[in-house]
């Protein structure tokens, strides 16, 4: 989903309803430890992955959306260095309606604490000037003056529920250059607000804290359903009455040593539904109790994989009456490359649900390679030892690669673990190793990489043979070759194939009458040149009867490529700029992609799955 942007305006800050649920969209913080100034950082309403150097400020991100949402209390350790007393820590959020994506503007949420002082909340929104607040929170005795200001009478015989009714109607009458935008107290908002819960790197090795963390959200949930919300009210009522003989002791006793006091308030309110279970769990092989404690890391953090895939289940049955942040911290430590991807799939589940924002922090190429790059955020330290976050703000081919280049740089990752992958798939040029990736994408709704396809380009059928009988004999590897339909007239090249156990339209499939780019027709290949190659100046345009002639040449690839190079005015135009110009105008329009294509996809995710 796509958030609207506008201007901020919660109606006239009186009593417009908040809508429910709320999603995170953007987050700023400033002045909290390494993040001294940044955002807004975008949130996706689903997945969301952090990845960066250690220190360079993920985890702190995640504090900070727990400082914003109440989940953390800050202390004097979390103001960033070298910041003056009177500075506050600033965590801003812009929240948005789970149901209404057409709702005009957003609501900002902005949490502060200055230097030894508590922690307040805020709304940003829209006051009349002769109103002065919100009227949500505005006492009787600034009613009336509001009231005197606007109509002329201080509304002496309202009470305060009358008063603010009499206000709201005028309010709405008001143009909304009358009004002026202001931070305020928040108070309505609150109730709206996501649910938090943090799985932290500690939790990964600790699967009970793993489990106390899903009982202690569920258990909530419960008891504050129909079947036990009015037998805790019943509860808490009668304990608020029998602690208030203590309470009133208190306050006389404080107004007795304190007389210079005008009034003493305590308050004392208990919420049953916020619990904090405790947990025991025991597991047994063959008869015999089985220490976790004293496992090793790997069974462990199977244990958690197992219970976070339970937790995926519970937040299926749940009601979207609240969204919930899901915060997973390293959560992939110690999990080989297989329960990576496992675990992979269980958050990206999670993050699939309407209710669900799920947020990663994570060194894991792996769920780097299957995350959307959209979804990534990269984050480092700078000279000075703030955190930058970069991510990638467009879609071209040329952002992508140097973005994941500025990403895997910074990590120190090397591409190793192409042995692990589940299945490889073999190409033998550019056009498609550029093409088929995002053709696949949008045919099968998943990425290659999340399926764990390893697309090789080997640039000729002479290399396609000693990779593919390596993969197939030596590593025992899927292999699914995708090749030009020419070199079935080559015996030698269809004998090896056979050799090797590749099947037709199983795990081998030749594309094209003669090659993967004849295979899309005369109009798909004209409106990439018009929209992607436009000639250059004294060049005539592009016809059906050039797009014709290439079919007509020996090689249609070869021909397309060496007229694109002559015509358009870029001249070093390669393959790969064909294959993802092609990809990028099959996009708008999926039946433009190949049924034979369609079909080879579908084989080819079978295979990755089996």
């Amino acid at each position: 989903m796509i958030a609207p942007t506008a201007v901020v305006d919660i109606s006239n800050m009186a009593s417009a309803p908040v809508p429910s649920p709320l999603w995170l969209s953007e987050v700023s913080v400033r002045r909290f430890r390494s993040l001294y100034e940044i955002g807004p950082i975008r949130l996706q309403d689903g997945l969301t992955v952090l990845a960066g150097q250690n220190d360079g400020g993920k985890s702190t991100l995640f504090d900070a959306i727990a400082f914003l949402l109440g989940g953390y209390q800050s202390d004097v350790a979390d103001r960033s260095y070298d910041i003056a007393n009177n500075e506050l820590i600033e965590v801003e959020g812009v929240f948005y309606s789970l149901f209404d994506l057409d709702r005009v503007s957003p609501i900002r949420i902005r949490a502060t604490q200055p230097l030894n002082g508590p922690r307040s909340l805020s709304v940003l929104g829209h006051v009349h000037p002769l109103i002065g607040g919100r009227l949500q929170v505005m006492t009787v005795d600034q009613l009336r003056t509001a009231h005197k200001m606007v109509l002329g009478s201080s509304g002496s015989g309202l009470n305060k529920a009358d008063l603010k009714q009499v206000l709201d109607d005028w309010l709405s009458t008001r143009p909304l250059d009358e009004f002026e935008e202001c931070w305020a107290p928040a108070r309505d908002e609150l109730a709206h607000l996501p649910k938090l819960t943090w799985f932290s790197s500690a939790t990964a090795q600790d699967p009970v804290a793993a489990v106390q963390h899903v009982v202690a959200k569920e258990s909530q949930r419960i008891l504050s359903g129909e079947n036990f919300i009015d037998q805790l009210a019943d509860l808490s009522e009668a304990i608020d009455r029998d602690v208030d003989p203590s309470l009133t002791e208190i306050r006389s006793q404080i107004r007795k040593h304190c007389p210079d006091l005008d009034s003493v308030s305590i308050e004392a309110s208990f919420d049953f539904t916020r619990v904090s279970p405790r947990i025991t769990m025991r597991v047994t092989r063959k008869g015999k109790e089985v220490d976790l404690k004293k496992h090793g890391q790997g069974q462990v953090r199977r244990v958690t994989l197992a219970i976070h895939e339970g937790n995926l289940n519970l937040l299926k049955a749940e009601g979207t009456s609240q969204t919930e942040i899901l915060l997973y911290d390293e959560p992939d430590t110690h999990l080989d490359y297989a329960a990576q991807r496992t675990l992979f799939g269980i958050l990206n589940g999670q993050s699939q649900l309407t209710h669900v924002q799920v947020l990663v922090a994570t060194h894991s190429k792996n769920f780097i390679d299957m995350a959307p790059l959209e979804a990534i955020h990269h984050f480092r330290l700078n000279a000075d030892l703030w955190t930058e976050v970069e991510q990638l703000v467009g879609r071209s081919h040329e952002q992508e690669l140097e973005f994941q280049a500025s990403l895997f740089s910074g990590l120190g990752l090397r591409n190793s673990m192409i042995l692990d992958e589940r299945c490889f798939l073999v190409v033998e040029g550019e056009t498609e190793e550029s093409a088929l990736p995002v053709l696949f994408n949008r045919v099968m709704g998943r990425s290659l990489v999340s399926l764990g396809i390893h697309i090789v380009n080997t640039s000729g059928s002479g290399s396609n043979r000693n990779f593919v009988k390596m993969l197939k004999t030596k590593w025992r590897k899927d292999v699914v070759l995708y090749a030009d339909s020419d070199i079935k007239n080559d015996q030698k090249t269809l004998a090896w194939i056979q050799d090797l156990g590749l099947v037709e339209g199983s795990d081998a499939h030749f594309i094209g009458a003669n090659e993967f780019e004849d295979a899309f027709a005369d109009e798909v290949w004209l409106e990439v040149l018009q929209l992607r190659f436009p000639p250059t100046a004294g060049q005539p345009d592009w016809t059906p009867d050039d797009v014709a002639g290439f079919r007509t040449a020996s090689k249609f690839s070869e021909e397309l490529h060496n007229t694109v190079r002559r015509r358009h005015r870029n001249s070093s135009v390669g393959k790969p700029d064909l294959g993802i110009a092609l990809a990028e105008v099959c996009l708008t329009s999926p039946s433009n992609i190949p049924d034979e294509l369609v079909k080879c996809f579908e084989a080819l995710s079978q295979i990755a799955r089996r």
